[in-house]
Parts: structure tokens; sequence; C-alpha cells
């Protein structure tokens, strides 16, 4: 994303606790949007954000479904 100020990229499919979002590379906190979206705070500039859902299978967790 390219955004002119801080903000938010919103992904706009329910909010589950085994998504996991990376701006440049780096884990960043997903937080619920209207109780149910992901959205994660972006700064001004350009960044790669990449959202990934990571569910523990059979208790692993870091098998990435992205």
């Amino acid at each position: 994303v390219n955004v002119p100020e801080d903000g938010y990229i919103s992904y706009i499919d329910n909010w589950d606790p085994e998504w996991k979002a990376y701006m440049n590379g780096e884990l960043k906190p997903v937080e619920k949007l209207f109780s149910t979206f992901k959205s994660v705070r972006v700064p001004k500039g350009t960044s790669k954000v990449v959202f990934s859902y990571e569910p523990a299978i059979l208790g692993v967790s870091g098998w990435p479904f992205n």
C-alpha cells in the first residue's frame, strides 16, 4: 500500500484469532473493525502488508496458509 497519512488497511472477512498480519516482514497486531473484520494500522508511506491465516494444526502452529 502507499498511503498519504497514517491509517488502517482492512480485510473485510470475519476476524479469527489465528489471522496474522505482516508489514514489511514484521508481525503486526490484527485489530477488529466493527467487531467482526480484520484491520491493521499502517504508517504514512509505502508498506507491504500480508494477511496470513496460520491455524494451529494438531497443536502445531506456524504453518502459514496465505
